[in-house]
């Protein structure tokens, strides 16, 4: 909020006993927090429960303020609790046996995921990018738990294989 006065020029300090009421679609009032930073202008921080348009009342002295109310659109906001990743990806870059990086394809290059109880998940494939790198594409399923992910050449653990991932706080 911008306090201005009755010539509509900027008030350059607080005091103004705004009141703000935001309503969801339904008519319910959000909890609204105002905080007088001092200097005519206060801080609105409101957190709506769900989406759709909400309707913003703002009073002075139990007067609306120019251009109140106010329909504001809320569109739902991603949350970090119940956010996640969902799919994995890393590319295998193939060398051969002096060191020096290999640029075709075609190599037997081979990655296996196995779930909690050692069990194989097809949620794995490999594509040969045909230039000597292999990319392996994965997901997890949302069970806690460590997976096992394993990639070989010519059968063998390549550096650093196999690896473990862990799952867990999942949120249903």
């Amino acid at each position: 909020i911008y306090a201005r006065d009755r010539d509509d020029k900027p008030i350059t300090e607080g005091g103004d006993p705004f009141i703000v009421k935001v309503l969801d679609p339904e008519g319910t009032e959000c909890p609204v927090k105002v905080v007088d930073n001092g200097d005519g202008t206060y801080s609105v921080e409101y957190e709506p429960d769900g989406e759709g348009v909400h309707t913003v009342h703002v009073t002075l002295e139990d007067q609306p303020i120019k251009d109140c109310p106010k329909s504001v659109k809320v569109k739902p906001g991603a949350d970090a609790k119940h956010s996640f990743i969902e799919n994995f990806s890393f590319l295998i870059r193939t060398r051969d046996k002096r060191g020096d990086e290999i640029h075709e394809g075609g190599q037997d290059v081979k990655s296996n995921l196995l779930d909690p109880s050692s069990q194989p998940l097809t949620t794995i494939k490999t594509v040969d990018k045909g230039d000597g790198t292999y990319l392996i594409e994965y997901s997890l399923p949302q069970i806690e738990g460590k997976y096992v992910l394993s990639c070989t050449v010519d059968n063998d653990d390549i550096k650093g294989s196999p690896f473990e991932q862990t799952v867990d706080h999942v949120y249903a």
